[in-house]
């Protein structure tokens, strides 16, 4: 085209404002990260339209051009990295659908870490329904997004972005093909979790029967190895003595086990007469029910190192029969409790089901459940009393039973670190801290007791050890009142529902690990069999997705899952196959890397 100079040109303005609205919006819509002058990724906001329509849905999305050898990571970082995020702004009664996320690629970063990342470009991209009603100058949709790019090193980037779009018919965007690239690469998956079977087929009689098979191997669980070892102690002890007392004693030692498991079943029902959700082994996603748990273990560990020892004044004593020391019924009982204390966290085979079964039972056959269970935990004690005939197969007593009883002390230690362990997962540090000045204390107060409370001390030393022991007290109390410890444990930000539905989201095989810090046979699991280099070297050659589940401090989200499929605690193993359309597969409470690879 030739322009003569005395041609004159007509300039409409309407036109050249709408010009310079969209040459503005065009810059508002793209912005650019650069690092030490190099260009990392560019952002940029577009739409399959350039006009919307009353009615009509339309997409949206951040299309972002990485580095060569850059990359941002997907909602689901893995190992390392930050989720890349999108936030909205929209106008009055637009309504925006979820994120659509195409797929990523898994690399490994150093130190063996792998992460779920985009490189090179991906758009993530929304549906937006406008109102029945719109504007005629248009709208203006808004989208920061927040992303951390890596290659060597890691470099935060964000974008606020605009976009404008007319309003009347609609027009096809020249980005549109963006769209539909990146709508091909969009697993087409069912992001929430599949259809689970029935919690139980169970009825009343099996559950019963199930119950007392998985209190009889609670037995062997290493949780309670430390009492159980005890109380064969204690039937060396008794051997000699006449038939009726050491049945009695077994009797004593059964009753302390019924007693906590029908104790729990009460206040389960209490709980789930308020409308509470109810599981088992929920006390110990407390963590001040594991710190008084851990002075128990502790008072109790120092009672069999011989710093301190409970007596009772002769006159009692002689009234009781000789039966509220340490070795009579009260002790019996005492040691009956505690070995279910710490069983409690491990839930054995066959224990699993019937709990999830009982929960959902009536009280009275709630109350027969758990009664079946501690009959179980009891019923070889019990043997062993009716037939003191057997005891005779047990060394003779000798001085090798107090190195025994010592030995028994520090294993109960041993346990005393692991619980301590349980509390700083839930607490931080900082209550590690504070509960190991709280056990100072209180061994501080276990030696005074012992030195100089003890029946045969002088009456001056005893007033000596009393005022001790109030001020040991008072420092306990104190402690406790100005020294409270604050969960500083930061939690993942996406919800355990989150997590699954963008595992399931995936195209890979989906392994869920349903564990907590305080499950013992979670951990003897994950140690043995998950961690196992079969089973690690399995995940990496197909790809597995592995997810875990921490159920250590309760997750509301995790117990539905459990309930769902007839769990009434952990561990819970669940493979959801490539092809959504299976049934995923569960697996039982106590597996092998054998068992594991037959799985998958």
């Amino acid at each position: 085209m030739h322009f003569s100079p005395n041609m004159k040109l007509k300039l409409d303005p309407k036109k050249f404002a709408l010009s310079l609205v969209a040459l503005f919006c065009l810059l508002a819509s793209a912005s650019t990260q650069i690092y030490e002058g190099q260009t990392l990724v560019n952002a940029r906001l577009i739409s399959d339209t350039t006009s919307i329509a009353s009615g009509k849905s339309f997409q949206v999305g951040v299309l972002l051009t990485m580095a060569p050898g850059w990359h941002i990571y997907w909602r689901l970082p893995g190992d390392t990295g930050l989720p890349t995020k999108i936030d909205w702004t929209l106008p009055a009664g637009f309504q925006v659908g979820d994120l659509q996320w195409p797929a990523h690629h898994v690399v490994k970063e150093e130190g063996n870490l792998q992460v779920n990342v985009y490189s090179g470009e991906v758009l993530l991209f929304a549906t937006v329904t406008p109102p029945a009603k719109l504007p005629e100058s248009g709208i203006t949709i808004g989208a920061q997004a927040s992303w951390l790019v890596c290659k060597n090193m890691c470099v935060p980037g964000k974008a606020d972005l605009t976009l404008h779009l007319t309003t009347g018919k609609v027009f096809s965007s020249p980005d549109n093909v963006f769209f539909a690239h990146y709508k091909t690469l969009v697993p087409n998956k069912v992001i929430t979790a599949p259809s689970v079977p029935p919690t139980s087929n169970l009825t009343l009689l099996p559950a019963l029967l199930f119950g007392f098979i998985g209190g009889l191997i609670l037995n062997l669980m290493p949780c309670v190895l430390p009492v159980i070892s005890l109380k064969m102690f204690s039937f060396v002890k008794q051997a000699g003595e006449s038939r009726q007392r050491i049945m009695r004693l077994g009797l004593a030692f059964a009753a302390g086990m019924f007693a906590w498991f029908l104790g729990i079943a009460v206040v389960l029902l209490i709980l789930r007469s308020t409308g509470r959700e109810i599981v088992w082994a929920q006390q110990f996603q407390n963590p001040w029910f594991n710190i008084g748990l851990c002075i128990l273990i502790f008072l109790f560990a120092l009672n069999l190192l011989g710093v301190f020892e409970i007596t009772l004044p002769s006159s009692t004593i002689t009234k009781l029969d000789n039966t509220a020391g340490n070795d009579g019924y009260g002790g019996a009982f005492f040691q009956g409790m505690f070995a279910t204390i710490l069983g409690t966290p491990c839930t054995a085979p066959y224990l699993g089901t019937t709990l999830a079964f009982a929960l959902t039972q009536p009280p009275l056959s709630l109350l027969a459940v758990f009664a079946a269970i501690a009959l179980g935990m009891s019923s070889p004690y019990l043997l062993i009393c009716a037939n003191p005939r057997w005891l005779r197969f047990l060394p003779r007593p000798g001085m090798w039973m107090v190195h025994l009883k010592e030995f028994m002390g520090f294993l109960l230690l041993a346990t005393l670190v692991w619980f301590i362990w349980i509390v700083g997962r839930q607490l931080g540090v900082n209550a590690v801290a504070f509960l190991g000045t709280l056990l100072l204390l209180c061994g501080l107060g276990a030696w005074i007791y012992g030195t100089f409370l003890a029946p045969a001390v002088k009456t001056g030393l005893k007033r000596f050890g009393a005022i001790a022991l109030v001020i040991v007290l008072g420092l306990i109390a104190s402690t406790c009142i100005w020294f409270q410890p604050k969960r500083e444990i930061a939690k993942s930000t996406l919800s355990f529902d989150a997590q699954l539905a963008a595992a399931l989201a995936t195209d890979q095989t989906v392994f869920v690990d349903f564990t907590a810090d305080w499950c013992l046979s979670c951990k003897t699991n994950k140690r043995l069999t998950i961690d196992s280099a079969a089973v690690q070297s399995a995940f990496r050659d197909r790809h597995i997705f592995f997810l875990e589940a921490d159920w250590t401090s309760g997750d509301p989200a995790i117990t539905k899952v459990l309930k769902h499929y007839g769990r009434a605690g952990v561990p819970l193993y669940i493979i959801y196959p490539a092809d959504r359309t299976l049934s995923p597969r569960v697996l039982p409470e106590v597996i092998t890397p054998q068992l594991v690879l037959d799985a998958l």
